[in-house]
């Protein structure tokens, strides 16, 4: 089965003069060509080395991003650390134009997806640069994309890096019903207190479907199928990070992490009063629970 991974790139231009009659040409700039450089990555967050991407490169109106006025394809490689470098304005033209000057004050959106050729996976490339040139040296400047509390990625972000791009998101609204950890008469070794992939694929494995982790697992939400259930130190940074904004319960939260000092029978989770403290739950006992996923 071929893996499809989706890819998009959101490229904010700030460009001076263009479609405004009265403006002084004085204060215009002639555009030629503007260089950009990206890492393109999968799904998992990897550097996606040393491929070919056939791109589609689009420039819209960033207040009416429907309003394509620019499309060019182009052929790039990604080198050994998965950058990729195109020009704008360089590249077949398909339709539309590339201005001569750029306007002043004014931004457009610069949209560009890409698919890999030759090969079985057919991955589409993934980053979510925003950039704004300087105009000056001719540079690009790279901005993150998301903070903690911005609503993206399938929910709320809880967790980002410094780039602003890669992080860790959680469900908007709990799950409809309270749900059980599951196995309380098994001990499923879900014990990762960081890792919650892996211990929602040890629950998935060995506990029935009404599991809370099988069911997180199951979970197709906002585009994506990769939810799981978050670890105790994922769902502890949860509390710390969205307690006032995600609309949580004031009531107790599973994480994966089996408790391994409890003989199998209890769950870490986690109350969500205003104490947040780290507690140990019955397996068999049914309360809430919010998907996460990584990107």
């Amino acid at each position: 089965m071929k893996t499809v991974q989706r890819t998009l790139i959101f490229i904010i231009l700030t460009v001076q003069c263009l479609f405004i009659a009265s403006i002084n040409p004085a204060e215009c700039q002639t555009f030629k060509s503007q260089k950009i450089s990206f890492v393109a990555y999968d799904a998992t967050g990897m550097q996606i080395r040393n491929v070919t991407f056939a791109l589609t490169v689009s420039l819209a109106d960033s207040k009416n991003t429907s309003n394509v006025f620019y499309i060019e394809n182009h052929f790039a490689q990604s080198d050994s650390a998965g950058l990729l470098t195109i020009s704008i304005g360089e590249g077949k033209s398909v339709a539309g134009f590339v201005p001569e000057t750029i306007p002043q004050s004014v931004e457009f959106l610069l949209r560009i997806e890409g698919i890999e050729i030759g090969a079985e996976k057919n991955r589409k490339i993934f980053v979510g640069f925003t950039f704004q040139p300087d105009h000056g040296a001719g540079r690009v400047v790279q901005n993150p994309k998301y903070k903690i509390g911005d609503n993206g990625e399938g929910g709320i972000i809880f967790n980002i890096d410094e780039s602003g791009l890669h992080g860790k998101a959680v469900m908007e609204v709990d799950l409809d019903s309270k749900l059980p950890y599951g196995c309380p008469d098994l001990r499923v070794y879900s014990d990762s207190p960081v890792d919650g992939q892996v211990n929602t694929l040890l629950i998935t494995k060995y506990c029935k479907e009404d599991a809370a982790a099988s069911v997180c697992y199951r979970l197709k939400l906002g585009g994506y199928n990769n939810w799981y259930l978050p670890s105790i130190s994922e769902l502890e940074e949860i509390y710390r990070t969205l307690f006032y904004k995600g609309g949580f319960s004031t009531d107790y939260y599973w994480s994966s992490t089996e408790c391994k000092e409890c003989k199998y029978l209890s769950g870490w989770g986690v109350n969500f009063d205003n104490s947040g403290k780290k507690v140990t739950i019955d397996k068999d006992r049914s309360v809430h629970v919010r998907a996460i996923r990584t990107f």
